[in-house]
C-alpha cells in the first residue's frame, strides 16, 4: 500500500486546513484509535487495582497497630513480632480480588471470552 501525499496548498478530504497531511485510510485510523483507548484503560485500571491494593494495606496496618496486637503482656496469643507479613498478605489478596480473578496477579490475558482447552 502506498502513501498518498496531497500537493502543498491543498487540503486533506474532510479537513478545515490548509495543511501538507499524509493521507491515512480510514480503518488504519479506527485501529489507532481503539489501540490508544486500549491502553489508557488498561493504565486505568491497572492505577484502579493499585489504589484498591494500597488502601488495603493502609487499613491492615492500621489493624496491626491496635493494642490487641501490640501488647505481648496483655494479649500473648495475639501478639504480632512483626505485621509485615498480615499486611503483605492483605495488599497481594487485594490487588488479585481487585483484577476481580480473570487477569491473575499480573494482569495479563485470560478475559471472559477466552477459554483454555
Amino acid at each position: 500500500m502506498s502513501v498518498q501525499r496531497l500537493p502543498p496548498g491543498s487540503q486533506h478530504p474532510g479537513s478545515t486546513t490548509p495543511f501538507d497531511r499524509t493521507f491515512v485510510p480510514p480503518s488504519v485510523q479506527n485501529a489507532l484509535r481503539i489501540s490508544v483507548v486500549n491502553m489508557v484503560a488498561s493504565v486505568l485500571i491497572f492505577l484502579g487495582k493499585v489504589s484498591v491494593a494500597a488502601c488495603a494495606g493502609v487499613i491492615a496496618y492500621a489493624m496491626t497497630e491496635a493494642e490487641y496486637y501490640n501488647s505481648p503482656e496483655r494479649y500473648p496469643d495475639t501478639y504480632l513480632y512483626s505485621p509485615v507479613l498480615v499486611i503483605a498478605v492483605a495488599v497481594i489478596s487485594a490487588y488479585c480480588i481487585a483484577g476481580g480473578w480473570r487477569g491473575g496477579v499480573v494482569g495479563v490475558g485470560g478475559g471472559r471470552g477466552t477459554r483454555v482447552r
